[in-house]
């Protein structure tokens, strides 16, 4: 893939309450990606996360240790955007913002680090401006009161107050490993109460059209299911 560096020399960034020179910092490399159609997206608008695991022989879905932080706000439907910000940074994932469009969800990969936050209210409030439709790391949040106002479903390993630098290294767009999952910026990622699940548009061996079949309420399902020793439940 053809990768771009932002080292932007020269350039300011506003990283939250303050502006920093860009040249302080390390760069972070930016790999191009492709997005999949909102014609695909809405292939899977009605299937749910068990659906999703069952398609693919019953392992979709990242580590259960990802909760909601809000339990109520679970939900969506999204594109992965990726991002890389290692332990106890979040310049990434502030780049990662620049290049944010309706429909995505954001993926922070701290490498688990969870000693302290990689965003709270503030960057993810930028997100929601953005169009983002939620967010998703193996590390921490902060600042729930101002989370839960955004109505935007996020997934972490907990809360901690504790604020993350903004130095790098990092890269965007690029693989991550979530815990154990890998996930490729184009991916389409779901989420309800039971969890999220990778659907892996790029490597699924199946049309949308099928996972949406997978739908109990559809007159394909028993066929399916007759077909299908994976589904279990």
């Amino acid at each position: 893939r053809q990768l771009r560096r932002e080292d932007g020399r020269g350039g300011n960034a506003f990283c939250g309450e303050r502006v920093i020179m860009l040249h302080e910092v390390s760069e972070i490399i930016t790999h191009e990606w492709q997005r999949p159609s909102l014609d695909m997206m809405q292939g899977f608008s009605e299937a749910a996360t068990g659906h999703i695991a069952d398609a693919f022989d019953g392992y979709a879905a990242l580590n259960c240790k990802l909760k909601a932080i809000i339990p109520d706000q679970t939900n969506f439907l999204a594109i992965a955007l990726t991002c890389q910000t290692g332990p106890a940074d979040n310049l990434a994932l502030l780049h990662a913002l620049t290049h944010a469009q309706p429909w995505d969800i954001l993926v922070a990969d701290t490498q688990g680090y969870t000693n302290c936050a990689v965003a709270g209210d503030l960057v993810l409030g930028m997100a929601k401006n953005s169009g983002v439709k939620g967010f998703v790391t193996d590390g921490c949040v902060r600042d729930i009161a101002g989370i839960r106002k955004l109505n935007m479903p996020v997934w972490a390993m907990g809360v901690t107050p504790n604020s993350p630098h903004r130095r790098g290294p990092g890269h965007v767009g690029g693989p991550v490993t979530l815990l154990g999952s890998t996930i490729r910026s184009g991916d389409i990622l779901l989420a309800d109460e039971d969890g999220v699940v990778n659907e892996y548009v790029y490597e699924a061996p199946f049309h949308p059209g099928f996972v949406v079949n997978v739908n109990p309420q559809s007159k394909n399902y028993e066929t399916f299911l007759g077909n299908n020793q994976s589904m279990r439940t």
